[in-house]
């Protein structure tokens, strides 16, 4: 049977899953992307505007996840602060610690939650993510 929160997940997203590897012999810290289909919801939680250098917008957005494209199941995800996530062509970052939401009379976890950022500086140019901005 598939939850009530993911059968909100109707949103194609890729999860771009990142895992660090030991640092390079310069000491450069290595890392590998792997891309994962799912379902997931994303509402925007708050957006605030700073001025500095120009105009700069971040906006927070709530996501709910993850559900298995093919079947509507729970879709286990590590997802951590080290990735990103893309819907409708656009590409956030993970802020914090995610975290799993169990359902208390099956002791599983139902759905994944997480806080994501999108940073717009400027007049057209856009970053996403942890970025110096003021």
């Amino acid at each position: 049977m598939t939850s009530p929160a993911l059968m909100l997940c109707t949103n194609p997203c890729v999860i771009h899953k990142v895992t660090l590897a030991p640092p390079d012999e310069y000491g450069d810290q290595q890392q590998t992307t792997t891309e994962i289909e799912a379902l997931c919801e994303l509402q925007q939680a708050r957006s605030s505007e700073a001025r500095g250098q120009g105009l700069v917008v971040v906006t927070q957005w709530n996501l709910y996840g993850f559900a298995d494209p093919a079947t509507g199941a729970y879709l286990e995800v590590n997802l951590t602060a080290n990735d990103q996530i893309t819907i409708d062509g656009t590409r956030y970052a993970v802020q914090g610690t995610p975290w799993r939401v169990r359902d208390p009379l099956l002791g599983i976890t139902d759905h994944v939650e997480a806080v994501l950022q999108e940073v717009t500086v400027g007049q057209g140019s856009t970053t996403r993510g942890q970025q110096n901005y003021v």
